[in-house]
């Protein structure tokens, strides 16, 4: 069964909600080699997923170790409810085992608790914006680096993913995160094509447009972070407001 999602719901209210919750989310990540790193003018674009529902279970027990900050809440406006169609089902994926987060007390038990798993497959014209500094290492081997300013437009992407999302605490709250699989090429990374455009330098000054290699770091950097901060045993968890 497929889970059709009516795309035209998705607002701008939304997708403020969610620049909120994203550069809230960013904020906390480290990286050796990006930093001040922004979202902005977030657009979801005409072409929805195609959402296969594969199973309904028992959510995994480590989720209710997870104990989200107050920057992962998002308010009720920002909820919106999916419509049934079908398409063939994939094989459900085995549970794993691993702990999550930290901050909060973690979400009491209810009868009405569930997961689901999902896969997802996205080809579209979802487009946002972002600013970061990117760092070089300086010659010479003596550890500092130069601070570039860049900016970076997403102008539609290729996503192919298992996703495992669980209400929790009677609706209070939603635990996500992707599960690994492999495709038919052996590949295990969620984003299959980004369509990307940068600019490197100060805009008061010259700049370089559309470098491969700053491309193509930036992707390898996004694939590392998604890893690193979403992928199993790494989830993320949000809490509604009431």
């Amino acid at each position: 069964m497929s889970l059709d999602i009516n795309w035209s719901l998705l607002d701008a209210d939304l997708a403020h909600a969610l620049e909120s919750y994203l550069n809230d989310r960013i904020s906390a990540i480290q990286s050796p080699y990006v930093r001040h790193l922004r979202v902005s003018n977030l657009r979801f674009g005409s072409n929805p997923p195609d959402i296969t529902l594969l199973s309904v279970v028992d959510p995994f027990d480590e989720f209710y170790h997870a104990e989200p900050t107050a920057s992962d809440t998002v308010p009720p406006s920002a909820a919106t409810s999916p419509v049934l169609r079908a398409t063939p089902p994939v094989p459900s994926p085995p549970a794993p085992t691993a702990s999550g987060a930290t901050g909060l007390d973690p979400p009491a038990r209810h009868a009405t608790d569930v997961q689901i798993h999902v896969h997802v497959a996205y080809r579209g014209d979802v487009a946002v914006d972002s600013t970061a500094q990117l760092g070089a290492p300086l010659p010479g081997g003596g550890g500092g680096s130069l601070w570039l300013p860049v900016q970076m437009h997403l102008r539609g992407c290729h996503l192919d993913a298992l996703l495992a999302v669980a209400v929790l605490g009677g609706g209070s709250r939603v635990a996500w995160c992707l599960l690994e699989t492999e495709d038919e090429t052996g590949s295990t990374s969620v984003i299959k094509a980004l369509n990307i455009e940068t600019s490197v330098g100060d805009a008061s000054k010259q700049m370089l447009h559309n470098v491969t290699k700053v491309e193509k770091f930036l992707v390898d950097e996004l694939h590392r972070l998604l890893d690193q901060e979403c992928v199993w045993p790494n989830y993320q968890t949000v809490l509604f407001q009431r």
